[in-house]
């Protein structure tokens, strides 16, 4: 299993699915660009913002566009 920062993986998609940041199950996005789940650039801050506070984890968004995949978003996140 593959875990950020002392997280699992499995814990950081609950939190997306909690959060309601995309339309579909994390488990089934993980390839998907965050265009395709419907986050924009402008969406893109308030998701980071919100995955955060989430997870006590910082998000490095100059790592990350929307036509990033959310594996990426994943391993862009760093120590708070």
């Amino acid at each position: 299993m593959t875990a950020y920062h002392g997280i699992a993986e499995a814990e950081l998609l609950d939190a997306i699915d909690r959060l309601t940041l995309i339309d579909r199950p994390a488990r089934e996005a993980l390839d998907q660009s965050l265009a395709d789940l419907g986050i924009d650039s402008l969406e893109l801050f308030k998701f980071a913002m919100d995955l955060e506070d989430a997870v006590k984890l910082r998000l490095d968004v100059e790592k990350i566009t929307p036509l990033s995949t959310l594996q990426e978003v994943l391993q862009a996140l760093q120590p708070a």
